[in-house]
């Protein structure tokens, strides 16, 4: 999975150059963000309910599930072109519906490994969720540069048909899927809409992109390319991040149901060592490539490296927060970091030697440390669990 991404995102790079891929960048990050507000939160949601109706014998009702999966947020994006297109004079020129559709697009990919994660199918949903789209993205870039289209509006384009036609295979089987595993049944129960899990996904999806939005407007279009190439690298290093939640997710939902704090502390502990060890080793083999690979980012990916590693001694405190009824807490660690780090990158910028790739990159990390720090106390007071790297055990309950 790692290797795969590296190789699609190295692809990508060779076929766009530094400036067409710091594009491409750029609207693929405004697709993320709109994949997000368009999924109501829904995908984190979905596994933690899922979760508990394997557990308690609670089936879904399918057509809250559908409604909630397609029907809501695809309304949502019919309005948000509508918007688009009535304001359009007083906005900036954007390919609204190629970003809009490539959004519900990522939202069907996020609901389907978060469905096949709940059927048992852990490997296969970590490859969907964290492989597949970059892989789906680098296809449409060969696709369009065969027909001579190699440019960042097509490839969004052409990822939208792509990566649609492979949602709905695996959503007409994995509804199957639930019915034949009694997760979801006829006349289950209906989830209610909750904002409090959209507005944290939404503030983890604007912080994760942030970098290279604020980068769009502060950037040359060669320095965002450069910095995009190399976070999209120490991205990598992040990625046992996304194993380790996807591991300990479901078994975190039953252990707070339960009210099993030593089971919190344990999952955390696993949690850590899944995202904190190969972490450390996928750094140093970056690294240790950088002067082969990206001779004029070295110190940039060095300092976003760091900043992962640091994520990663508390990798588990975000899984715990959400899905531990501390949703509020997660928004609150999100949006320190949006501000924390656009704080800095302006400040930065306006030093004598204006934004840099490396000052950008030391922006992110200690957005990160401050982040994650301020998360991680929040947690060990209020939750009772110790989320830095191993804890021992779990402490006596906060307020």
């Amino acid at each position: 999975m790692v290797g795969g991404n590296f190789a699609a995102l190295m692809g990508i790079a060779a076929l766009l150059g530094l400036d067409g891929f710091g594009r491409l960048s750029f609207l693929w990050a405004l697709a993320m963000i709109g994949g997000t507000l368009l999924s109501l939160g829904l995908p984190l949601y979905l596994l933690r309910e899922l979760s508990k109706s394997g557990t308690e014998a609670r089936p879904i009702s399918p057509r809250s599930l559908a409604f909630l999966t397609l029907a809501l947020p695809g309304a949502l994006a019919a309005l948000l072109a509508l918007i688009y297109g009535l304001l359009s004079p007083l906005l900036p020129p954007l390919p609204a519906l190629a970003l809009l559709a490539a959004g519900f697009t990522l939202h069907l990919t996020g609901c389907a490994a978060c469905i096949l994660r709940a059927c048992g199918s852990m490997h296969a949903s970590m490859v969907l969720r964290d492989a597949a789209p970059t892989l789906v993205l680098f296809l449409a870039a060969l696709t369009a540069t065969a027909a001579d289209r190699a440019e960042p509006t097509t490839i969004l384009t052409t990822f939208c048909i792509l990566n649609t036609a492979l949602c709905a295979i695996l959503l007409r089987a994995l509804f199957k899927r639930l019915s034949a595993a009694r997760l979801i049944a006829p006349k289950g129960r209906s989830l209610p809409l909750t904002l409090t899990f959209w507005g944290s996904s939404l503030a983890g999806t604007g912080y994760a992109q942030v970098d290279l939005l604020l980068g769009g407007l502060i950037l040359g279009a060669g320095d965002l390319g450069l910095y995009a190439l190399v976070r999209r690298c120490a991205n990598l290093v992040a990625l046992p991040v996304s194993v380790a939640t996807w591991v300990i997710a479901p078994r975190t939902a039953q252990a707070h149901e339960s009210g099993d704090a030593a089971a919190l502390a344990r999952l955390s502990a696993e949690g850590n060592q899944i995202a904190l060890i190969p972490g450390t080793v996928i750094a140093l083999t970056l690294l240790c490539a950088a002067p082969w690979a990206a001779p004029q980012g070295g110190l940039t990916l060095a300092i976003l490296c760091a900043g992962m590693l640091a994520g990663s001694a508390t990798a588990s405190a975000m899984t715990l927060a959400t899905l531990c009824g501390r949703e509020g807490a997660t928004l609150t660690a999100r949006l320190i970091g949006i501000a924390g780090f656009a704080g800095c990158a302006v400040c930065l910028a306006a030093l004598p030697g204006g934004a840099t790739p490396t000052g950008h990159a030391a922006a992110l990390s200690l957005s990160m440390l401050a982040s994650q720090t301020w998360l991680w106390l929040t947690l060990r007071r209020g939750l009772g669990v110790d989320t830095l790297l191993w804890p021992r055990a779990p402490m006596a309950q906060g307020a």
